[in-house]
């Protein structure tokens, strides 16, 4: 699956400066989060007036965003407006409901008065691409009443109160200054494209944990911002207004603080599908999950800064989708599985009885090609959009989670792939070698 993009604009609203709380009860000095990891996407269990769900936590997105579905949580206010959605790439907006004075919890965490926007269309179905369960995306003010610490290794978020929290100092900690546009934290970095890295070019970037790549950069001929010679044309991800496209390169170096990472992959958004955000003055991108996730992360927006501290992957080699096969849960299918047995001897009068194996079925997750990156190995192989995975080098994928599929793809460079696929009633198998084209 590609990013998942969270990017989202208010077209047309009315009234809608409803500002909800988070705290922690008891005045507590602070609460833990275990979280689900895919693809560098935060996903955290929360009740939404009273009612379980997972939601994606995104410094992206400011207003809370709920997907309907059959079991909808009780919703406490009738007085509904609808609004009108954007984001990145090229598509038709999207209609939601504003439903207020919603409360959110979890343990010692409890957020009252929060504004949700209600969206019900079935494009928006990001629980079949994850392969898990996703009721909405919390955004970026669940950052604004806390000091939210985020580790990737762990996979713990620990909300502090701020009354109770110590800042962490020290050679192996650095903080840095955020900037807030429209209630979202963005942060100065640099980057070098080609040739030796010397200082590089000074840019803005929005911190977006709903982002799984590195690095997102808006083409920009006039300041320097280009995709390097060596790069390919890319379906980078989909929004809620439609799918989002641009190149994708290794640049010389990226710069965050004193953190400099060699050769990240960075991916050159296109002006079709940036329009609205490029009206944001002075944001030149965004800074994804692929970089974030090298760090131990401290927000602190009341005293508007991000402390950061490298983690063991820290100094891991930036990968990408060297196949160019997009790769999509599609759903359970029912799987014949040998229950097992102990084996009995029975031995009378030279006559020897084994207990026969039993079969029962149970379901498995099945995945799909949602989308082929023209020109690449996968599409030079013969794979097709719409073809169903069956074994990768004859490994079935119904025993295989999304994201080891998904390190396959990313981290293997020159392995040899035999990828068995089920194709309009017939099961077809295509053999290809990973290479890393940038």
């Amino acid at each position: 699956m590609k990013q998942m993009l969270l990017f989202i604009v208010v077209l047309i609203s009315a009234s809608m400066n409803s500002q909800g709380i988070f705290a922690l009860k008891d005045d507590a000095k602070k609460q833990v989060i275990h979280f689900k990891n895919i693809h560098n996407l935060i996903i955290i269990p929360l009740r939404l007036n009273g009612v379980e769900g997972s939601y994606i936590l995104d410094t992206g997105v400011h207003k809370n965003l709920i997907f309907k579905t059959k079991e909808d949580p009780i919703f406490q206010d009738t007085l509904r407006k609808k609004i009108y959605l954007n984001g990145f790439g090229v598509g038709e907006t999207i209609e939601a409901v504003v439903v207020n004075n919603n409360i959110f919890e979890y343990k010692k965490i409890r957020g009252i008065r929060q504004q949700n926007y209600v969206l019900s269309d079935e494009r928006l179905d990001f629980s079949a691409k994850f392969g898990t369960t996703i009721n909405g995306i919390i955004g970026t003010e669940f950052f604004r009443d806390f000091v939210v610490k985020i580790n990737y290794s762990s996979k713990t978020i620990t909300v502090y109160n701020p009354k109770y929290y110590k800042q962490k100092k020290g050679k192996r900690y650095q903080t840095l200054p955020l900037q807030f546009k429209k209630n979202k934290p963005y942060v100065d970095a640099r980057v070098s494209i080609e040739g030796p890295a010397v200082k590089g070019i000074p840019i803005n970037l929005l911190i977006d944990t709903g982002g799984s790549d590195a690095v997102w950069l808006y083409d920009d001929k006039n300041y320097g911002l280009e995709a390097p010679d060596k790069n390919f044309r890319d379906f980078l991800g989909e929004s809620i207004s439609g799918y989002v496209y641009g190149k994708k390169g290794r640049v010389e170096q990226f710069s965050l603080g004193n953190f400099k990472f060699e050769k990240p992959v960075v991916s050159f958004l296109d002006s079709a599908s940036t329009v609205i955000a490029r009206k944001i003055k002075g944001r030149n991108g965004s800074l994804g999950g692929e970089v974030l996730s090298r760090f131990v992360i401290w927000f602190d927006y009341r005293k508007a800064q991000i402390t950061l501290k490298k983690n063991h992957k820290f100094k891991k080699r930036f990968s990408y989708n060297m196949s160019g096969l997009d790769i999509n849960y599609n759903g359970s299918i029912l799987v014949s599985e040998v229950v097992p047995t102990d084996v009995e001897f029975g031995v009378q009068r030279n006559h020897v009885s084994l207990v026969e194996d039993t079969y029962q079925f149970v379901t498995k997750p099945s995945f799909i090609i949602a989308n082929i990156r023209e020109g690449s190995i996968g599409e030079t192989a013969g794979l097709l959009r719409g073809d169903v995975l069956v074994s990768i080098n004859n490994n079935p994928c119904y025993d295989m989670t999304h994201e080891r599929i998904y390190s396959i793809f990313h981290n293997y460079k020159d392995r040899n792939i035999k990828l068995e696929v089920y194709r309009q009633g017939e099961n077809h198998t295509f053999k290809f070698k990973l290479k890393d084209e940038l």
